[in-house]
């Protein structure tokens, strides 16, 4: 799992590291498209996907990634440590 923010992270990991399966997560509209019309420009599209989501808890059951990879954008303390449970609960590992 990724944020849309750092969607050319999700095309390195289907292409040059093999994942079988990335999905991307943003809560702006606007990027989870940018993504979208990306990812089906490079032919991605049955391994990449995004989902727009509302911020809060992930809409995703515990231990359902392999790797999780969140990119910090300047949220306030409080919210950097949430975020960080909640990808820490997602993740496998």
């Amino acid at each position: 799992m990724t944020s849309a923010r750092a969607f050319g992270v999700d095309i390195l990991l289907a292409t040059a590291h093999g994942a079988s399966e990335v999905i991307g997560i943003d809560v702006e509209p606007q990027l989870v498209e940018a993504a979208r019309t990306l990812i089906e420009s490079k032919g991605l599209r049955e391994r990449v996907m995004f989902r727009l989501v509302e911020p809060g808890p992930l809409p995703f059951p515990d231990a359902s990634f392999d790797v999780v990879f969140w990119q910090l954008t300047l949220p306030s303390r409080s919210s950097s440590k949430r975020r960080q449970r909640e990808c820490g609960k997602v993740s496998a590992r």
